[in-house]
């Protein structure tokens, strides 16, 4: 038998009688198929050899044994045969026509086969002749002491009017309102012609012809094609089999259909599938199968189930997916999706087709990335996860170097013009200001991660302190002496302000204008002289040629790049030990009355005026004396940071001549308003500080005692004075101490 593992319907055409199994081999389930040799025998006592073959799911060879009766003959009391090898079991069957009166015409043989708990039927009609038969090929019409109807049998005891059975769906699912069409076609089996106007009655043991239960049988009248056309609804049946059959002119025809009971539907993952496409104008590949799997109830693939594919709500315009298709044995069902002109992630849905519209439809999404666009400084974020590293608490180089090593991972996220994540592998280039980061890639994600490493034997370069926002200072230190610029590179393009939305930049539309890259050390937002730089090629915006790398570095061009090195800075700070003293807001000694809660607010931080890394960072204090009692409020970090505000922003500024890079910064970007009208005017990608704290803010809680006894006579005592001993400690170095005076009433 043919067997196929996704088949859109399902053909029963019969020769010789009512099929129910051979059908059901090419769906996926246990089958089992009866055959005649020969088609048919007289009723003196000649006999057919009955074979009867046994298939799993799987289409192998069943086991065990079937059980087989007949309607009439020598099968009537029934008879147990065991399968051999091969699925197969064989019995002899005669029908003596003196013995018993139903030895004549259609006799029906039946076989139950015990499969996994299940029964598996099937049944077949083989003809028996009287002994006087004298068939001639039905041509008179008529009744000549034969069958009734000869004139229907054909000489070699095949039907003269064939009944051939197909499904619009292979499979129904229980518990919806599923459905599918059945269709008989009745022709003559000499010359093929249809028969029209001819009844066809429909049958079905499971189901229903009408959308409610209780219409197992219908009447059908053909068409001029010979075709007659029923629908036969799961109607609240429940799991099982459907014996579908339909009876024309003395031919009985059947089909199987399953009744399922599908519980889930999964991504199925397979190295054919593509998780990234291009787009149609991107030249990489622009189309993939997406393969789901159908479950049944018992975890089981389910065969034949119909399955809808649709591109998920807010997924890129321009994909398609072939609609629908049916699982197959494994089940296994797949679309093919084709990608649009649009980039970004696109969501393939496949919906069980029988519970679309339902509440709780069954259903499951993949997700494949199209991606065609480049990276751009719109989609370009640098960050690295921890801000503050206790770099300068190495023993015995404490608050200075070599360094302890410490390593952080940095990102750079990438993404095109749109916003949509460039899903195919870039390389990034990464420099630091001091210590170590080596290049990287990006994933499927779009980010490519680098880990930072303090490890240095030189420190940062020493900054000036600024005066606005002021910034503290210790001496000659200041908190951006210890502030690390990290930057990260890739090639790409520079942002523009898309205002007709056509996709592209257009003249007298906003864009960024970028330098070549370099590291700012001192945070002048210009490169100076021994800064490391990225020579890179360059477009010379007058020619519209791209200019070999010239050995300096280069401000803006002056013109939007589509090819060019794109860039982001981000920071860390390296911190060391706790500074000393420790800045009290009310110098000690402290005196506190009785019954009285005394509050003093301190700072403490490492020589910079930088916060201590939070890495086991703490404050605690302990009292010595007789009187009183003390505690740190807030003794830990309140979480990792820099210390100081930064402001990452693009902003609008006029070059002061053209080539000079030296800018005149008039305000935030506002790419809402009309482009520049000034060649010289366009945006910029700056940073600047926000404000400066002085570590990290703490407070001293002193309680006071209950009023000391009079003194003999009648005096008050002097107050008692306590030492207020306060710890500070990081998991990098020893703790350290401070010791105060505070005098108790």
């Amino acid at each position: 038998m043919s067997r196929s593992f996704n088949r859109a319907a399902l053909v029963a055409v019969l020769s010789a009688g009512l099929i129910w199994g051979c059908s059901g081999g090419d769906m996926g389930v246990a089958d089992l198929a009866i055959s005649f040799n020969p088609g048919s025998i007289d009723n003196q006592g000649q006999s057919s050899t009955v074979t009867f073959t046994a298939t799993d799911e799987l289409a192998k060879p069943g086991t065990g044994s079937v059980n087989v009766t007949s309607a009439a003959g020598s099968l009537a009391a029934g008879q147990s045969l065991t399968l051999d090898s091969d699925g197969k079991a064989t019995v002899m069957f005669s029908c003596p026509g003196g013995a018993d009166a139903g030895c004549n015409g259609f006799v029906k043989i039946s076989g139950d086969w015990s499969h996994k708990g299940a029964s598996v039927t099937a049944s077949k009609n083989i003809v028996v002749k009287a002994a006087d038969a004298g068939i001639d090929g039905g041509s008179d019409g008529g009744s000549d002491g034969g069958v009734k109807d000869a004139g229907m049998l054909l000489a070699d005891g095949g039907f003269a009017f064939p009944v051939a059975l197909t499904l619009q769906k292979p499979s129904l699912v229980v518990g919806t309102g599923d459905k599918t069409d059945v269709t008989a076609t009745v022709t003559d089996g000499l010359t093929g012609a249809p028969q029209a106007a001819t009844p066809v009655t429909f049958g079905t043991s499971l189901g229903s012809f009408a959308a409610t239960a209780g219409t197992s049988t219908v009447m059908v009248t053909t068409d001029a094609n010979g075709v007659a056309k029923t629908t036969l609804f799961v109607a609240g049946g429940s799991a099982g089999t459907a014996a579908v059959s339909a009876q024309a002119l003395g031919t009985t025809a059947g089909i199987n259909v399953p009744f399922v009971s599908v519980a889930s539907i999964v991504v199925q993952p397979d190295p054919s599938v593509k998780s990234t496409l291009g787009t149609q104008a991107g030249g990489r590949e622009t189309t993939t199968p997406v393969l789901f799997k159908v479950l049944d109830a018992n975890n089981q693939p389910a065969n034949g189930i119909q399955v809808t594919f649709t591109i998920g709500s807010g997924s890129p315009g321009g994909a398609s997916v072939t609609p629908s298709a049916a699982s197959n044995m494994l089940g296994i069902v797949n679309t093919t999706l084709q990608s649009g002109d649009v980039v970004g992630a696109v969501s393939v849905v496949a919906t069980v087709t029988a519970t679309v519209g339902q509440p709780s439809p069954i259903t499951a999404t993949a997700t494949i990335q199209i991606t065609g666009g480049k990276p751009s400084f719109r989609g370009l974020v640098v960050d690295c996860a921890k801000k503050n590293l206790g770099a300068l608490t190495k023993p015995g180089s404490e608050n200075s170097v070599p360094t302890r090593s410490l390593t952080t991972p940095c990102s750079a996220n990438l993404a095109d013009r749109f916003g949509n994540v460039v899903g195919l592998a870039t390389p990034v280039s990464w420099f630091a200001e001091r210590g170590t980061i080596t290049p990287s890639t990006s994933g499927p994600n779009g980010i490519a991660v680098s880990p930072y490493d303090t490890t240095s034997n030189f420190p940062p370069n020493d900054t000036t302190a600024l005066t606005s926002p002021a910034e503290p200072t210790n001496g000659t230190k200041n908190p951006r002496d210890m502030l690390i610029s990290i930057i990260a590179v890739v090639s790409g393009e520079e942002e523009f302000s898309d205002k007709n939305s056509n996709g592209k930049w257009d003249p007298g539309e906003w864009f960024l204008d970028l330098p070549e890259p370099f590291v700012d050390e001192n945070d002048n937002q210009q490169w100076d002289p021994g800064e490391a730089y990225i020579d890179t090629q360059r477009l010379n915006c007058t020619t519209g040629l791209v200019e070999a790398p010239n050995n300096k570095w280069d401000p803006p061009n002056g013109c939007w790049d589509n090819n060019t090195q794109i860039w982001a800075t981000t920071h860390v700070i390296w911190s060391g030990t706790l500074a000393q003293p420790i800045a009290f807001a009310q110098p000690p000694p402290w005196f506190v009355p009785v019954n009285t809660v005394r509050l003093i607010n301190f700072t403490w931080s490492d020589p910079w005026f930088n916060p201590m890394a939070n890495d086991g960072a703490a404050m605690g204090v302990t009292l010595t004396g007789l009187r009183g009692s003390a505690v740190v409020n807030a003794p830990g970090l309140p979480g990792d940071g820099l210390g100081l505000g930064i402001a990452y922003e693009k902003v609008e500024a006029t070059e002061t001549a053209a080539g000079s890079g030296v800018f005149t910064v008039n305000g935030i970007c506002d790419t809402s308003k009309p482009g520049p009208t000034n060649p010289l005017t366009r945006c910029l990608a700056r940073y600047r500080f926000t404000q400066f704290g002085r570590g990290n803010n703490a407070q001293l809680q002193l309680t006071g005692s209950t009023p000391q006894p009079l003194l003999p006579d009648g005096g008050v005592a002097p107050p008692t004075p306590a030492t207020i001993h306060i710890t500070g400690q990081n998991t990098f170095f020893t703790p350290a101490s401070e010791d105060n005076i505070a005098n108790f009433e």
